[in-house]
C-alpha cells in the first residue's frame, strides 16, 4: 500500500452512487430494528413497530420522498411519546423511532421548494407582525391595566430590563464591536473574501443612514483604523502630504444603503431558514451591542448566552424528574415586533436598535418590503435581544407564580419550573411571539434543548445528514457520527451499527481507510473513528511514539497566491493591540488568551486545502 506523506496534499477521487443516502438510511433501518425484538414492548407496541419498520423500507426502496414526507409528521418526539407511551423501559423504542424520522429529515432534497416555502413562512410572519404592532399589542395593555393576572406585567418586565441594561447605553458600548463571520450586502460570499481582512480593506462600507453617525464615531475613535483610511485615501486621491476634506473623506469611506438582502440557508428538506445579509458597518455595530448585552444578562441574571451546558443539564433534569419545562419558539427571530421592543426596552436603548437595525429588506424576487419586525436572523444583536426579552418574560412568570427552581434563557431555548410553564407561554403568547407545540414540553418523559435530547434521563439525540456526501471528509464525518452514536447509546441496548459502519467504509478507498484512523475525538471529518491499535514510530528524543494520520484542511495564505495584496494597516485591524482585546468596563477581571499563530495572515475561506498531517497520541492505549 502507498501511505501519503504528511505534508502532502490529499486528493482522492470517490466514486459515489446518487442514492448513496438512501443507501445508509435503509442499512441504519435494518440496524436498528435488529435488536426491537429483544426490547420489552407489549404485544401492540411490536406490531407497530413492525408495521412502521415495513413502511419504512418501502419508502427507502422506492427512494420515495413523498412518502418520508408523508411518514415524517409520526416520528416528532410529542407522537412518539404517545406511540410508546411514558415508560422508561420503553426508552430503546423511543429512540429508535426517533432517530429514524431524524436521519434524513434535514437532508436537502428539494431545495427549490424548501426555499420557497421559507420564503411563503418569513412573509406570513412579517403580516403576523405587522397585525400586532397595528392591533393585537391592545390585548397585552388591557389585560396589564385591568386584568389580575396580568395587572402592571408591563411595567415588571420593564423596570427587570432597565436593571439589566441601564437608562441609556454607555459611550463606550461598540469598543467590543467586531465584525461577524458571515457575507454582508455589498460583499459575494461565493468570492470568499468574508475573512477579517477584507471586511477591513474592502471599501467603500456600507451602512445605513441612522447608523452613519455611529460608524464615524467608532472608526475615528481607533487610531490605527483612522491611520490605515488616511493611507488609502491618500494614495486613491494623490495627496500625500496635503490637507485632508472630511467631507470627501467619509463620502469616499461610506456607502448610504438602506436595504438588507434576504435569503436563505438549509435547515430542513421540507424548508428553509431565512436570513437577513445586512450592510458590514450595520453588523459591526450591533455585535457590539451584541457583546454589551451578554455580558449584561449573565452578570445580572446569570444566563450564559456564550454557554449551552446550563440548558442542556437542565433539560436533562427536567426529563428525568419532571420538575422543568422547555419551551421553544416557532420563528423567534422574525417575531420580535417593534411594538413590543417599544413597551419593554427603555427609550434610549429602543432609539439605538432602530439606528442600527436595517428597516426594510429586499426578497430574492427583487421586491423591497418595510419591516415590522426590529430586526431578524443575520441581524448581529438579534439573539442577544430576544434572550434579553425572553428572560424578562420568564423572571416574571415566576415571580408571578411563586414558583421555585433553576430557570435557563438560550435565545428561544426556554427552561422554566413547571408551576411557571403556562403562565410564561400565555406571556409569550400576548408579547407576539409563537410557541412551537411540536418542540415544546411541559410534561411527560421527553425533553429538548441547545441540541441535546432526553428520554427519563437517556440522552436520545439522533444524527442528521445535512447535506449530500461528496469527498472523503463528508465519508469521515457521517462515519465518526453513526461511530459515537453507538459509542454514546446505553450499553445494556446493546445497539450495532456494523452494517451501516461497514457500507460508510466501502466507499473509502482502500488506502485511505488503512492509512487514516484512529480514536475517537473532536475531529469528526479528518479520519475514520476506529479501535484498531495505533501506528507506532520511532522519533528522536521520544523513543516509540504512538500516532494517527488526518486529513488537515488548510487556509492557503493569500499572498502567496500572486494578487499583490500588500496593505500593511489593513492588517494590523485584525489583532488586538498586544495580542490582548481591548478591556471594557462591564468585563473588568476576564482574562483573555494570549493570541495564537500569525493573526496577520490573509487567508480567503474559498482557498482551503487539504493536507495529510501526522499528530501523536502519548494516552492511548
Amino acid at each position: 500500500m502507498k501511505y501519503i506523506k504528511a505534508g502532502a496534499k490529499v486528493s482522492a477521487k470517490l466514486t459515489l452512487p446518487k442514492d448513496l443516502q438512501w443507501k445508509i438510511f435503509g442499512t441504519l433501518l435494518d440496524d436498528l430494528w435488529r435488536k426491537t425484538g429483544e426490547s420489552s414492548m407489549t404485544h401492540e407496541a411490536t406490531v407497530t413497530s413492525d408495521e412502521l419498520y415495513t413502511r419504512l423500507k418501502v419508502i427507502v426502496r422506492g427512494r420515495d420522498i413523498d412518502g418520508l414526507v408523508r411518514i415524517l409528521p409520526e416520528l416528532t418526539p410529542r407522537c412518539i411519546v404517545e406511540r410508546v407511551g411514558e415508560d422508561r423501559r420503553n426508552a430503546f423504542m423511543f429512540f429508535v423511532f426517533y432517530q429514524a424520522g431524524a436521519f434524513l429529515k434535514k437532508y436537502p432534497f428539494r431545495a427549490k421548494e424548501s426555499r420557497k416555502k421559507a420564503i411563503s413562512k418569513f412573509l406570513s410572519l412579517e403580516r403576523h407582525c405587522e397585525l400586532y404592532n397595528r392591533e393585537n399589542f391592545r390585548a397585552l395593555q388591557k389585560l396589564n391595566d385591568w386584568h389580575e393576572r396580568f395587572l402592571n406585567v408591563l411595567e415588571q418586565m420593564r423596570a427587570d430590563i432597565k436593571r439589566v441594561v441601564g437608562e441609556c447605553p454607555p459611550d463606550d458600548v461598540f469598543v467590543r464591536a467586531k465584525h461577524g463571520p458571515g457575507a454582508s450586502v455589498e460583499s459575494d460570499s461565493s468570492t470568499g473574501e468574508v475573512t477579517a481582512f477584507f471586511k477591513f480593506r474592502n471599501l467603500p462600507y456600507y451602512v445605513t443612514p441612522n447608523a452613519l453617525p455611529h460608524a464615524i464615531e467608532t472608526i475615528s475613535s481607533d487610531e490605527r483604523w483612522m491611520g490605515a483610511l488616511d493611507e488609502w485615501y491618500r494614495h486613491r486621491c494623490d495627496n500625500l502630504y496635503g490637507p485632508i476634506d472630511l467631507e470627501d473623506f467619509w463620502s469616499r469611506v461610506f456607502r448610504v444603503h438602506s436595504f438588507s438582502r434576504i435569503t436563505t440557508v438549509p435547515k430542513s428538506f421540507e424548508i428553509d431558514r431565512t436570513i437577513a445579509i445586512e450592510p458590514r458597518l450595520n453588523v459591526y455595530l450591533q455585535l457590539g451591542v451584541d457583546r454589551y448585552l451578554r455580558a449584561c444578562i449573565k452578570r445580572s441574571w446569570g444566563y450564559d448566552l456564550n454557554d449551552q451546558e446550563y440548558n442542556q443539564l437542565l433539560a436533562y433534569l427536567g426529563s428525568l424528574y419532571g420538575g422543568l419545562g422547555t419551551l421553544d419558539l416557532a420563528g423567534a427571530s422574525d417575531t420580535t415586533t417593534l411594538r413590543c421592543c417599544e413597551m419593554l426596552l427603555p427609550p434610549a436603548w429602543y432609539s439605538l436598535l432602530l439606528d442600527l437595525r436595517c428597516p426594510s429588506g429586499v426578497m430574492p424576487d427583487g421586491d423591497s418590503l418595510v419591516f415590522e419586525k426590529i430586526s431578524s436572523m443575520g441581524n448581529g444583536f438579534t439573539f442577544a435581544l430576544e434572550s434579553l426579552i425572553f428572560g424578562a418574560a420568564v423572571r416574571c412568570a415566576i415571580e408571578r407564580t411563586s414558583s421555585s427552581g433553576p430557570s435557563a434563557v438560550y435565545g428561544d431555548d426556554i427552561i422554566v419550573p413547571i408551576e411557571a410553564y403556562r403562565y410564561t407561554v400565555e406571556l409569550l403568547e400576548l408579547l407576539g411571539f409563537v410557541i412551537n407545540e411540536d418542540k415544546s414540553f411541559g410534561s411527560g418523559p421527553f425533553r429538548e434543548s441547545c441540541g441535546k435530547d432526553y428520554y427519563h434521563g437517556i440522552a436520545v439525540r439522533p444524527i442528521f445528514l445535512t447535506k449530500k456526501i461528496q469527498n472523503l471528509s463528508d465519508l469521515f464525518y457521517i462515519h465518526n457520527s453513526v461511530f459515537e452514536l453507538q459509542r454514546r447509546l446505553p450499553w445494556a441496548w446493546g445497539v450495532d451499527f456494523s452494517e451501516t459502519l461497514a457500507l460508510i467504509r466501502k466507499y473509502v478507498p482502500q488506502n485511505y481507510r488503512d492509512q487514516f484512523y484512529g480514536p475517537p475525538s473532536e475531529s469528526m471529518d479528518t479520519y475514520l473513528f476506529s479501535w484498531k491499535k495505533p501506528r507506532v514510530g520511532m522519533e528522536k528524543k521520544r523513543g516509540l511514539v504512538k500516532y494517527v494520520y488526518r486529513l488537515t484542511p488548510v487556509a492557503q495564505d493569500f499572498e502567496r497566491l500572486g494578487k499583490g495584496y500588500h496593505d500593511f494597516h489593513f492588517r494590523k485591524l485584525m489583532a488586538s493591540l498586544g495580542g490582548r482585546e481591548q478591556s471594557c468596563p462591564w468585563e473588568i477581571g476576564k482574562r483573555t488568551p494570549p493570541a495564537i499563530g500569525n493573526v496577520f495572515s490573509i487567508t480567503k475561506r474559498s482557498r482551503v486545502t487539504l493536507k495529510c498531517t501526522r499528530t501523536r497520541l502519548p494516552q492511548w492505549g
